[in-house]
């Protein structure tokens, strides 16, 4: 009877377990993570200066900016604010670990910031890994050329014909008298 109460059981609580291990390793990988979000950071900032910085450079030179860096820088500004303020959030949520970072005293809002940091470094590195090396800018095609509709001038054709008319006159009575 013993044996048939302890499988169930087993069989009840392995789901709970696992669905519970999955979550806890958001707060007991959460000091690691933190740490290779702070290593990773200042490279992100690096690696998004010196892009834009070519970009400078080449479109200084006529040259134009690739699409694809442009969206890549835009990426990263746009999670650059949610690292920074992870990092500087760490201080308060390293104090509320206990029991050398396995426990808690806020276990929910503990797991909230750990799935948040987790979330924010994986975010980070697949950037860092999409950022494709080579030219960062191309010679684009010139500008083109804009016709624009012009309207007639009228009355001036009179007036040229006579003025052309009295230079032909005066050049055959110049070269008559000569």
């Amino acid at each position: 009877m013993w044996n048939v109460v302890s499988s169930v059981l087993s069989f009840c609580f392995q789901p709970a377990k696992k669905w519970f291990l999955e979550k806890a390793k958001y707060i007991l990988e959460l000091e690691d993570n933190l740490e290779a979000l702070q290593t990773v950071a200042p490279r992100l900032e690096a690696v998004k200066v010196d892009l834009q910085n070519q970009l400078e450079m080449a479109e200084r030179k006529g040259l134009r900016g690739l699409h694809e860096f442009k969206v890549w820088i835009s990426e990263v500004e746009a999670i650059q604010p949610k690292v920074d303020k992870l990092l500087e959030d760490r201080s308060a949520e390293i104090e509320r670990l206990s029991m050398y970072g396995y426990c808690s005293s806020n276990f929910f809002l503990t797991y909230c910031y750990g799935k948040d940091v987790f979330e924010i470094l994986e975010k980070v590195q697949s950037i860092l890994s999409s950022k494709s090396s080579g030219e960062v800018a191309r010679i684009g095609p010139p500008p083109g050329v804009e016709e624009r509709a012009t309207q007639r001038t009228v009355g001036l054709e009179k007036m040229l014909e006579a003025t052309w008319r009295r230079t032909l006159e005066s050049w055959v009575f110049t070269v008559w008298v000569e």
